[in-house]
C-alpha cells in the first residue's frame, strides 16, 4: 500500500490495488451480494460519481464496501481509495459499518451474526446496538435479552 496516507483517529486513508483486497466471508455480515446494488454503483461510477472509500484491515481483508468493490471490478478500476482500520473485533466493526449506510442488513443476517459467537460472548450486532448482557447467577452469562426485530429495526436507521 502506498501513495497518499493521512492519519485520522487511528485510521489511514490510502490507495491500494483492488487485487490486494481480500474477501473474507467469515467477517462479512451479509449472506449474499445484491446485483441491483452493484449495478446502481456501477452506473454512478460510470457517470463520474465518487463513492465512499472501502474499509479494509491492515492485512487487506475487507470490512465494508463489498458492493462498491464489485462495482469497481466490473468497470476495471485497478486502484481504489480505502480506509485502513485495525479493530479489536472485526466482526463487530463490519456489522457496525453495514448498519450505518447502504443496503440494510436483513433480519436473517443479524441472526446469523449472533449465531456465530458462543452465547458466553457478546455478539457483535448486540454490542453495536448498545445492548448489555443481563446479569445472571447461572452458568450462562452474556446473553442478550432483545428480540431480533429490535436489532432489525436498528438496521433500517
Amino acid at each position: 500500500m502506498k501513495i497518499r496516507v493521512t492519519e485520522t483517529m487511528a485510521q489511514k486513508l490510502v490507495y491500494i490495488k483492488l487485487s490486494e483486497i481480500i474477501i473474507d466471508d467469515t467477517i462479512y455480515p451479509r449472506n449474499d451480494i445484491d446485483p441491483e446494488t452493484i449495478a446502481r454503483y456501477r452506473e454512478a461510477l460510470e457517470a463520474g460519481a465518487t463513492l465512499p472509500p472501502l474499509v479494509v484491515m491492515p492485512d487487506g481483508r475487507l470490512l465494508d464496501g463489498r458492493h462498491r468493490y464489485e462495482a469497481y471490478k466490473l468497470i476495471g478500476v485497478e486502484e481504489v481509495e480505502v480506509i485502513v482500520e485495525e479493530p479489536d473485533d472485526p466482526d463487530a466493526r463490519a456489522v457496525e459499518l453495514n448498519l450505518r449506510h447502504g443496503r440494510a442488513l436483513t433480519r436473517e443476517e443479524i441472526r446469523e451474526d449472533a449465531r456465530r459467537k458462543p452465547v458466553t460472548e457478546i455478539a457483535p450486532a448486540g454490542r453495536v446496538a448498545g445492548l448489555r448482557p443481563r446479569r445472571s447467577s447461572g452458568p450462562v452469562r452474556g446473553v442478550y435479552f432483545a428480540s431480533f426485530s429490535s436489532l432489525a429495526t436498528l438496521a433500517t436507521r
